[in-house]
């Protein structure tokens, strides 16, 4: 399903980017060295979520909208109390949200107005790892290969410039990060 963008929709300018991607992509891992070398940051949400939440054995469709809906509405408060000109490094966005509920069968479209109150400065898609498995990695490998194209198609589609930042070492990909942002200022 193709994503509506409201032609009135207009977005309160920041100075934050975005670290995203698929399952096993590594955000997590350059968020952290970010956060090591003083950049301010926002932690991902999800998986706290889904430890708090996530029962035992297979996780129900039921569960998977109840934590959408948890995470959604924490993603909208973190990005209600971050400043605005401020540079900050989020570990997933509210975008994100719409992509997770395009994968539980929801309506992408019912979130692009929640999505779209701020504006990214720029979003980073890290290319996938290897895939593996951890207790807060409910998704398949073809949900993770979805994911994947899903989130640039996302991005993409709510007008923003996504750079792929390729498989590298982990100062090789931070590297290429804060050198995206040096040339863009």
């Amino acid at each position: 399903m193709r994503l509506r963008i409201p032609p009135e929709l207009k977005r309160i300018e920041t100075e934050w980017y975005v670290i995203t991607g698929a399952p096993c992509s590594g955000k997590t891992t350059i968020i952290n060295h970010l956060k090591s070398t003083n950049y301010e940051i926002r932690e991902e949400v999800g998986r706290g979520v889904l430890n708090s939440i996530q029962p035992e054995g297979p996780v129900s469709s039921k569960h998977k909208h109840m934590m959408q809906e948890i995470i959604i509405s924490a993603r909208e408060d973190i990005e209600e109390q971050a400043p605005c000109h401020q540079p900050i490094f989020f570990d997933r966005s509210l975008v994100d949200c719409i992509t997770y509920n395009r994968l539980i069968g929801e309506n992408p479209n019912d979130l692009v107005r929640r999505c779209s109150r701020y504006g990214y400065k720029k979003v980073f898609i890290l290319d996938r790892l290897p895939y593996v498995s951890d207790s807060c990695r409910i998704e398949s490998r073809m949900e993770v290969e979805k994911l994947d194209r899903w989130l640039e198609k996302d991005y993409r589609a709510l007008g923003y410039a996504v750079k792929r930042i390729s498989v590298d070492t982990i100062e090789n990909r931070k590297a290429a990060i804060l050198e995206e942002i040096r040339a863009s200022d």
